[in-house]
């Protein structure tokens, strides 16, 4: 190498794994997308939230789920926010959308602190997701490279974090977290009434709460228990898969499935559409620019459902 040469960076290196052969012009574009994809979802579950959200759920003394009426300045400010956000959608100018991503930054940075403890795990992500977007200069290429990198960087993080979380907490190698669950939130027990045998669910139901005396949490139906383990192992194993090139694609499918399969008994709908707009970064075809007609109709139809149907319940 010559003299006054140097080389790139550990840092940059490390960002680098995450790279891939494709354009300027295509990371351009899929940075673009990405951020109409986040604005899109976190505009309507704000609205959503304010426009529908009357309680919140909370663990009462007894362990239980139980709900509680939420404050009007947890459904103001993020009626004001998710509408603001939406309009940002429609920008077309470059200098727009990166000032969109300021506020998107300042207004989900704001969102998380008044929503504690309830905010929903996602937001501190999107945070920082809309914080390396607006940092970002649309007219730098070399900029729009290292944001690209770092939002993989971000998602890759999030997700080995939550497996390690899972083994940190204990609460999966036998099951305890899902039959917890199961035991005490009707909405998220609803899919395993079709699966788990219903003497075991009547089991878990009659534990009770947290109270002194109740429990065993654990499932005697060794499906949910390999279900369980399994979960923290793929949440692990993916960010790996996702970072070797030959892997990736494939990585990419189990990804997705992964957290579709996930999201059904929370119903976390907003979630799962951000946690999918994340993985698809890592695709070589712009898929979120593609998605982003279906996941408008998607979010109207759910809105209108949860207009329609009072009981329809997701977040």
């Amino acid at each position: 190498m010559a003299a006054g040469i140097r080389g790139p960076s550990l840092a940059q290196r490390v960002l680098a794994l995450a790279g891939d052969d494709q354009s300027p012009t295509v990371h351009a574009a899929q940075l673009r997308s990405l951020q109409l994809a986040l604005l899109l979802t976190v505009s309507f579950e704000l609205t959503i939230y304010a426009a529908f959200r009357r309680v919140r759920a909370v663990v009462n003394v007894s362990g239980a789920f139980d709900r509680q009426p939420l404050a009007v300045a947890e459904l103001a400010l993020p009626l004001l926010l998710g509408l603001s956000l939406l309009a940002v959608v429609f920008a077309r100018s470059r200098r727009a959308r990166r000032w969109g991503a300021v506020g998107a930054a300042v207004a989900m940075a704001v969102v998380t602190v008044v929503l504690l403890p309830n905010t929903p795990n996602h937001y501190p992500m999107l945070t920082l997701a809309f914080g390396m977007l607006a940092l970002c200069d649309p007219d730098d290429a070399a900029e729009q490279e290292i944001a690209l990198h770092g939002l993989r960087w971000l998602f890759l993080i999030v997700l080995f974090a939550a497996g390690l979380q899972k083994v940190l907490y204990g609460l999966y190698f036998h099951g305890e977290y899902f039959a917890y669950r199961i035991a005490t939130d009707v909405t998220f027990a609803r899919p395993f009434e079709w699966l788990m045998p219903a003497s075991e669910i009547e089991r878990l139901r009659s534990l009770g709460g947290m109270v002194a005396g109740a429990g065993p949490y654990r499932s005697t139906w060794w499906p949910l228990t390999l279900v369980s383990n399994a979960t923290y192992w793929i949440e692990m194993a993916l960010p790996i898969f996702l970072l070797l090139r030959r892997t990736r694609n494939a990585a990419i499918i189990a990804t997705l499935v992964f957290f579709l399969g996930m999201e059904v008994a929370p119903r976390e709908v907003f979630f799962g559409a951000v946690a999918v707009q994340m993985t698809l970064l890592f695709a070589r075809r712009d898929w979120n620019r593609v998605l982003l007609p279906l996941w408008t109709v998607l979010f109207i139809v759910l809105t209108l459902l949860r207009s329609l149907l009072p009981g329809l319940a997701f977040s």
